[in-house]
């Protein structure tokens, strides 16, 4: 069961984002989280927010929220395929497996319109977007200035290809 986070789940979700950064850091994704990011401070700003969700094992934490995303307003490579609203997930992180699928699921049945990014060197999240229909988009930059590599997921489009063929015809 997915559920929103409550304040006595901080420990967990703190420890949540120790262990997310270990994982990275195995399979050669060193950059993505760094030691101060995700913390306590993100934590609780989307935990006060109503934005912070986890699993009830506390074994998978995620944020999801409702766009638009400052940091979504401009790629520097590729283009968003869909402009209508959106919802955002941010800081996913799960130690067991099929958790992060089922976080991803769950924010694929509250919003018709999905974006996420994540960091090159994250080779399982990228397998996994594309798993569930998410297709990359481009590369957008993070407030820091790093590039991370965008997905977007449509309920309207099942198979993942937001009319991309349709809307080419059209254009002929």
């Amino acid at each position: 069961m997915i559920r929103k986070a409550e304040t006595a789940d901080l420990d967990a979700i703190l420890n949540l984002y120790d262990q997310g950064r270990a994982i990275m850091r195995r399979e050669g994704n060193r950059h993505q989280w760094t030691s101060a990011y995700p913390g306590p401070d993100s934590a609780r700003q989307d935990l006060k927010a109503g934005h912070l969700y986890v699993n009830s094992q506390l074994t998978a934490v995620m944020t999801y929220m409702p766009g638009p995303d400052p940091t979504y307003q401009t790629m520097v490579e590729g283009s968003w395929l869909d402009e209508s609203r959106y919802a955002v997930i941010h800081r996913i992180v799960s130690t067991e497996p099929g958790q992060g699928r089922a976080l991803l699921e769950y924010g694929m049945t509250c919003a018709g319109h999905l974006r996420i990014d994540t960091h090159s060197r994250n080779h399982g999240m990228k397998r996994l977007l594309t798993s569930l229909g998410f297709r990359r988009c481009g590369v957008i930059l993070c407030q820091d200035g790093t590039p991370r590599e965008a997905f977007e997921w449509s309920s309207a489009d099942p198979d993942g290809q937001h009319d991309r063929k349709r809307s080419r015809s059209q254009t002929r």
